[in-house]
């Protein structure tokens, strides 16, 4: 009889710590995941503080390479910031043409087409134009100071929290605005 209440025993403390062990794997994994060049990075860095540090004869080389690479660091940034105010520069200078309200619903209809198709959601979470849950709309519409008397919803992907103690969603309402004419 003392057995099986051990057994009981170590049973009910064994099955809430080993679900606490897996929770706590899961999460090690996701974070070592989600910041694996930041650790690597890291890993970098005090291994050559160690090697600069514990051999001197090391410490010209280590230097040397130090400043080459910040050197490498710094053109490959004045790089890509000349690039992307050249490419600015290009997009403000180009053509734009003029489009009647019709053409450019007619883009922005086709636009919305593109993402409902790749919209991972389930059928019952896709809102196109036709079938837009406005209550819900409407407040996702709230957090940006705007209702749905201001804006007409065209599409609605609402995207639910991970997290279910959050009561909230995160997504993507595109409207156009109802002017007074």
């Amino acid at each position: 009889m003392r057995y099986v209440i051990i057994a009981a025993i170590v049973v009910i403390i064994a099955v809430p710590l080993i679900k606490l062990v897996i929770k706590l794997i899961v999460a090690i994994f996701r974070f070592v995941k989600k910041h694996i060049r930041k650790i690597i990075s890291i890993i970098a860095i005090l291994t050559f503080m160690g090697v600069f540090i514990c051999y001197p004869t090391t410490r010209i080389p280590i230097l040397t390479f130090a400043i080459i690479y910040l050197f490498i660091l710094f053109l490959r940034e004045i790089t890509a910031s000349h690039k992307r105010k050249k490419s600015i520069r290009n997009w403000l200078i180009r053509a734009i043409p003029v489009l009647t309200e019709d053409e450019a619903d007619d883009v922005v209809l086709a636009i919305i087409e593109d993402i409902e198709s790749a919209d991972l959601n389930l059928t019952e979470y896709k809102f196109n134009y036709s079938s837009i849950p406005l209550g819900k709309a409407n407040a996702f519409l709230n957090y940006s100071n705007t209702s749905i008397e201001d804006e007409e919803v065209l599409y609605f992907l609402p995207v639910f929290c991970d997290d279910s103690n959050e009561m909230c969603e995160y997504g993507l309402v595109i409207t156009r605005t109802i002017w007074d004419r």
